[in-house]
Parts: structure tokens; sequence; C-alpha cells
């Protein structure tokens, strides 16, 4: 008996050893990789690129459709500052090398030639297109590469850059170390900002794309001090293709309008004395109720909100009045019906793309109906009357008021 039970726990000894080093057979030291934390998409912008498509057009009898420059953000891990103990080496602690190339997987892997170590992509934080890339080329066969590769997350941030894409890359960070991580960081700032779109992830655009949808996206501009997120971009479901953009106003139509707002404010003058009044936003809910008489396809957009009066200069009225309070609900009410009639008017009458989701809707509570439109569904949605009712709800008041 005390023979069976020494080789027994041998035997579980020796499995628990086995399945404690499993793990580490494959291990690779931070110094041997090459750490991807973003990747920018731009058009060539040499000659250089017009020769090579010249050439293979030649070798090959026809034209290649697109050529792109790929330009990936390397960390170097001994230039990163910030441990305790440790001093700042001073050094840049990140490099962007470009490569060109046919394809997004062509491309990936020059940049093994290019560099000393291979690329690794587990930490790849943000992809950026160039405005010139994603009007031109089908984003949904462009990102395939990424999208099938196993080792990119399906949680990478997707954005749009008007202008260069690289551009963004070698932007100066203020806090983080890395201009991919610091981009990463400015996306989150949707949740108290009502003007930008909300974050995409490649696993949702995946989806969107795939859908037929169209959608928006975060879009990146240049400034004095360096970049912003402001505004959005538009992308048509049919095509895939960046088809325009939105100002930051309209962009704060479309999130009241879809429900996606987490914070903001809404300026608005109240009517009586003329003043400013602050409105901020703590929650809102949007719901989009479809309706068919005939041929007629016409929406109600239900919008309701919750906030606080965050700043108002009527410094003379008892901001506890219920009469005061109604009104400022009121003028915030308008406000919001003007921006988001103002974005309806884009989308519905100049790019003629339901980037809200009203089909969505119209497919749930009239599928018969959805059937019949769903192939032509842009031209229809142009053509629908939507009505907004907006309802402010005032709950908190900050500290100030004259009854204090």
């Amino acid at each position: 008996m005390k023979r069976i039970r020494f080789w027994f726990i041998l035997v579980f000894l020796l499995v628990i050893i086995s399945i404690a080093t499993m793990g580490c057979w494959d291990r690779r030291e931070i110094e041997d990789l090459g750490i991807v934390m973003g990747i920018a998409i731009d058009s060539p912008k040499s000659t250089r690129g017009e020769e090579q498509e010249r050439k293979e057009s030649a070798d090959y009898g026809e034209r290649k459709e697109h050529r792109l420059t790929m330009t990936y953000q390397f960390v170097i891990p001994k230039n990163i500052g910030g441990q305790v103990g440790t001093p700042s080496t001073g050094k840049n602690p990140y490099s962007n090398t470009s490569s060109e190339g046919d394809t997004i997987f062509q491309t990936s892997r020059q940049f093994s030639a290019l560099k000393a170590r291979t690329p690794f992509y587990r930490h790849l934080k943000v992809i950026i297109i160039s405005d010139k890339v994603a009007s031109s080329v089908n984003m949904n066969k462009l990102l395939d590469g990424f999208i099938r590769d196993p080792e990119i997350g399906r949680d990478v941030e997707m954005m749009i850059a008007k202008g260069s894409a690289r551009k963004v890359l070698e932007m100066e960070p203020e806090k983080e170390d890395i201009p991919a991580s610091s981009l990463v960081e400015m996306g989150k700032n949707f949740s108290s900002s009502s003007r930008m779109a909300p974050p995409l992830t490649l696993g949702n655009m995946s989806k969107k794309m795939a859908s037929g949808a169209s959608f928006i996206m975060q879009r990146i501009v240049t400034c004095k001090k360096g970049i912003k997120l402001a505004g959005a971009a538009v992308i048509k479901g049919k095509t895939n293709t960046l088809l325009g953009w939105l100002g930051e106003e309209e962009t704060d139509g479309i999130n009241w309008l879809s429900g996606e707002l987490k914070g903001g404010i809404v300026e608005a003058v109240d009517d009586k004395t003329k003043e400013t009044i602050v409105y901020e936003i703590n929650n809102v809910k949007s719901k989009i109720k479809p309706k068919v008489n005939g041929e007629e396809i016409s929406f109600t957009v239900d919008i309701e909100s919750e906030g606080r009066l965050a700043e108002d200069w009527t410094i003379q009225v008892d901001v506890f009045e219920e009469a005061f309070i109604q009104r400022v609900a009121q003028e915030v009410e308008e406000e919001v019906r003007s921006v988001t009639q103002q974005a309806l008017e884009k989308i519905q009458k100049e790019f003629k793309v339901d980037v809200v989701g009203f089909g969505k809707q119209l497919s749930i509570h009239y599928p018969d109906v959805w059937e019949k439109v769903k192939d032509n569904w842009d031209e229809e949605f142009s053509k629908a009357s939507v009505e907004i009712k907006p309802k402010i709800n005032i709950r908190r008041f900050g500290r100030r008021g004259t009854k204090m």
C-alpha cells in the first residue's frame, strides 16, 4: 500500500512540475521583440510609388489598383523612463519606420528586412488611415489582413486622419511616452465630449463593414498645438469608403440621435434674461420609432436626458424656482432639436446615408417593408421624415443658489 502511495505522489508531482514549466517554453524576452504600438496607412508621397506601379503594369500586363505606405511605431523599451529610481535616458522611447507595398500583408513582411526585430503586434493600440486611402480603397479589403491575423487584437482602435496618417504618429505626446498610447487616451475623452465620434475598435468596424451598414469614425485633425480629435468621418456602407466629414456640431447631433452620448455640455440662451446657460449631460437615452403609412416611411426619435445646470449667467434669478428650471429645460431642448436637425440635414440630404440606425429599427418593427427597401435604403432614408422629441430633466444645480 505504501509503495502504491509513493508512486502516486511521484507521478502527481511530475504532472504539477510539467504544467508549471509548460508556459515558459516559448517565452520571448521583451528586448528581442519589435513591439508595434501604432500603425499609419498612407498613399505614397513620392513618385517612387507611381513609378513602381507603372513598372508592375508593364511586367504583369495590368495596372496595380493601389499602393500603400505603412508606418509602424516601434517601442524602444530601454528608453522608456518613469520607473522609480531609474533616471530618464533622454532618448526617444519609440521609432517610426515606413515601407511601401501593394497589400497590408506584403508591406508588413517588409519590416522584417528593415528592423533587427520582427514586428510583434500583441500590444498594438491604434490603426490610423489617411483620408486619401480611406476615400479610394474599400477598407473591408484593406484591413482584411489585420482582421485575419490572430496576433492582432479585436480591440485595436480605428481612426481616420485628415491628411497624413504618419504625421499623427510623429506628434509630441503630453503625458504618455508613446504617441500611439496618447492618441488612444485622447479617444477615451468621448465620455466627456459630445463633439467627437465614439471610439471604434477593429472588431466592431469589421462587423459594420460585413453588414453593409454606414457608420462614423473618430476624425483626427491637425492644429497649431498638434492634433485634435473632433468631428467624425462618415463611411459609406455600400463601398466601405470615406464619404465625407461631419463637423463638431453635426457629430454632436448624431450622438444625440443614436443615444451614444456619455457626457458633454449644451450651451443655450435664457429667453427671458438673454443670458448664457450651460447644461451638463449625465446620461442620454434615445429611442427610434418607425412608422409606415402605405409607401411613406417616417420616424420619431424620443431623446431623454438627465443632467445638471453647470453654469448660468442669470445671477439675479433664483435657480430653485420651478418656472426657471422649466424655462432652462425648454431652452436646452430647443438647442438639442437644432443640432440634431442640422445633423439630419447633412446625412439625409447631402450624404444620403444612415449612420444612426434608422434602418435597423425599421427591419425590427416592419421586416416585410425592410425586405422591399433594404437594397435601396440610402435613397429611401433620404426621403423619410423624422420628428425629434427631446426631453431634458435638470436634476442638480451645483452649489450656487440665492436661497443658500
